[in-house]
């Protein structure tokens, strides 16, 4: 039987590192405050760091207070012994670039032909710049630097964390290309000088680098040091996303004693616990209350720690309680969200369909339900237009449109309905085989040099390497390149993409100008080689990719051709990102005129939500099966 306990992480003195991680939308942001609090609290002499690493930061709303991308003191009880950050990848990336950069380019240039202006316009874009990468290094930093005794990290949703505890072994990969460039520069050194290599600057600087990084990936590791939180709600799909996470943790060794499930209802949730009990039945469950209101605040958070009391783990058989999936909480088993048909933002797609429309993006905050919008509109639009071939792709690293379905899915076209088909982008694949044929095709070509010069063989490895330094999202934009191509092909009309979280989303949308950028690089790079050696085909590979990626990006743009559609949640938190991503999506310059406020159970919310967005066209899915209407005649869809 479960027995009550306090969470482990909340009483052990030597942790040094908490990550706190899920699907979007469980609430990581708001426990993962509350027990930087409560630790805060306990531990008046350690200093406690809160750092947000998600791109789409909430701490300042979850907090009510302003926190910048320096540590921000936190008032608690006059201890002064808690900070806050929202780190800014960008502003991370231009420090790195200012201090190294210089180094890099010396680095480079000491083993390439390259010269000064191909290296500033290459390793500007290659260097490490992207929010997964900074987070990692700053983590080395603030680790090497001592700044804090407790670091809790409140993480991305789930894809893109699984991403940052495997980049330290990506770096690794980043520095051995670095190195491999300085091959050459040592063996010119020693061989005309005749004395033993010196180490320099430079040498240093990959040195340090490397143990920082080793000294991260080894404390992600550390069962004495380390703890990671994963968090989830009782409903079908977080489920699912905390089993995928608990298997990667499990399978890379990161070590992970308790499960935290948060708003938990006894009345409502009653059938989904046989099954988390029996999957997690190695793990001490936490169970979080649901709140009557939003908890945000420092006394309320103060409050909800306190409050937190969990079960540990199991120690007898377990038979799981049977699952009714048609009781399964907020409709997470049925995709079809009936009425979202007679709503406004069905009826704009389906004109939008009959004419030019190509492409329909759903995005928002992890957790408001865009998958379950994105999986309606799209069978739903797909029963209009028996003519028409629609083809729903998931480009969140953490896929739920498998649940959605109840369908396995995977890295293949899948048919859901008659016209309608579903993908999951999984880009690993095809990148390792464009990378692949780009090796083979350097070294065949490299050989045949062979023997006139070690000038040339030392170039041949760096050349081979240089696209493990692709700037992160290369292979999802490949990925999406080949669906939107078999579009062209005519084996779909309709593209619909069921976006990552907000952060990342808008990373993904930006994405190509940035690939453009670098591949623009790479060319001058090639075509500064194809002197020496004829690097024909692969110049013409990398240029037609160029172009693919230049028309995805027109695509994208075209307000006859591309919808956005955001999804939102009647919540203060939720909508203060809503209103950011709403402003940085037209910035990006694609059309955006409709929002979906999900889970309204208020006419007064979806009222606040029409006003505050008064340019868009607002739907609501209300929560429970009552039909609400906004003031202008908008209908609201049924859940």
């Amino acid at each position: 039987m479960h027995s009550p306990i306090k969470p482990d992480y909340l009483h052990n003195p030597n942790l040094k590192l908490l990550l706190f991680g899920g699907k979007g939308g469980v609430g990581k942001t708001t426990l993962s405050a509350a027990a930087a609090i409560s630790l805060a609290e306990a531990r008046p002499a350690s200093r406690v760091l809160l750092l947000s690493t998600d791109p789409a930061h909430s701490l300042s709303d979850c907090l009510g207070m302003d926190v910048s991308h320096d540590m921000t003191p936190v008032p608690l009880n006059g201890q002064g012994n808690l900070f806050a950050r929202q780190l800014c990848a960008e502003t991370l990336a231009n420090r790195f670039r200012e201090r190294n950069g210089e180094i890099l380019k010396t680095i480079a240039e000491r083993g390439t032909y390259f010269d000064r202006e191909d290296i500033s316009g290459f390793f500007a874009l290659s260097m490490p710049g992207l929010d997964e990468v900074m987070a990692v290094l700053e983590v080395a930093d603030l680790l090497a630097e001592g700044a804090c005794d407790l670091l809790i990290l409140d993480t991305a949703p789930t894809g893109h964390t699984l991403r940052l505890l495997a980049l330290p072994e990506h770096m690794r990969t980043w520095i051995r290309v670095m190195d491999l460039m300085l091959h050459k520069h040592r063996y010119m050194a020693s061989v005309f000088s005749g004395k033993r290599y010196t180490k320099d600057r430079c040498d240093r600087f990959l040195e340090t680098l490397g143990r920082d990084i080793e000294g991260v990936g080894t404390l992600f590791r550390s069962g004495h040091l380390t703890r990671f939180v994963p968090v989830m709600t009782p409903e079908l799909m977080s489920f699912r996303e905390t089993e995928r996470l608990v298997q990667h943790l499990e399978a890379d060794h990161i070590p992970c004693r308790e499960i935290l499930v948060n708003r938990v209802d006894p009345a409502g949730n009653a059938g989904i616990f046989g099954e988390i009990k029996a999957r997690f039945r190695q793990y001490g469950l936490v169970l979080v209350p649901k709140e009557g209101a939003e908890v945000k605040g420092l006394p309320g958070l103060k409050a909800l720690g306190a409050r937190m009391e969990g079960e540990g783990p199991e120690t007898g058989p377990v038979v799981p309680n049977p699952w009714d999936k048609a009781k399964a909480p907020d409709h997470a088993t049925e995709p079809i969200l009936s009425g979202l048909c007679d709503s406004a933002v069905c009826r704009f797609l389906r004109y939008g369909v009959a004419a030019d429309l190509e492409v329909i993006v759903v995005g928002g905050k992890g957790g408001v339900g865009k998958t379950t919008v994105a999986a309606s509109l799209a069978v739903q639009l797909a029963d209009c237009f028996k003519g028409k071939r629609f083809l729903i792709v998931s480009t969140d690293p953490a896929h739920s449109l498998s649940d959605a379905y109840h369908t396995p899915i995977g890295d293949r076209v899948t048919p859901i309905t008659e016209n309608l088909s579903a993908y999951e982008i999984h880009a690993d694949g095809l990148f390792e085989r464009f990378k692949e044929g780009y090796r083979k095709e350097i070294q065949a070509l490299f050989k045949r040099f062979a023997g006139r010069g070690m000038d040339i063989a030392f170039d041949r490895e760096v050349m081979a390497e240089l696209l493990s330094l692709a700037p992160s999202g290369l292979d999802e934009i490949m990925a999406l390149d080949a669906v939107m191509d078999a579009r062209g092909d005519g084996a779909h009309d309709i593209l619909i993409l069921d976006g990552s979280p907000t952060g990342h989303l808008l990373r993904f949308l930006e994405m190509p100008g940035l690939v453009r950028a670098w591949l623009t690089a790479f060319f001058a790079v090639l075509r500064k080689y194809h002197g020496a050696v004829k690097l024909t085909a692969t110049i013409e590979r990398v240029l037609d990719l160029s172009r693919r990626v230049r028309r995805m990006q027109g695509a994208l743009q075209d307000r006859e051709k591309t919808a956005f559609v955001c999804v939102t949640l009647p919540e203060s938190m939720v909508l203060a990102e809503t209103d950011r991503l709403v402003a940085s999506v037209a910035q990006a310059g694609i059309s955006c005129q409709h929002l979906v406020v999900n889970r309204v159970t208020r006419k007064e919310d979806l009222e606040a939500a029409g006003a505050r967005f008064s340019r868009l066209e607002v739907t609501g899915i209300p929560e429970q099966h009552a039909a609400l209407h906004c003031p202008g005649g908008t209908p609201v869809a049924r859940a």
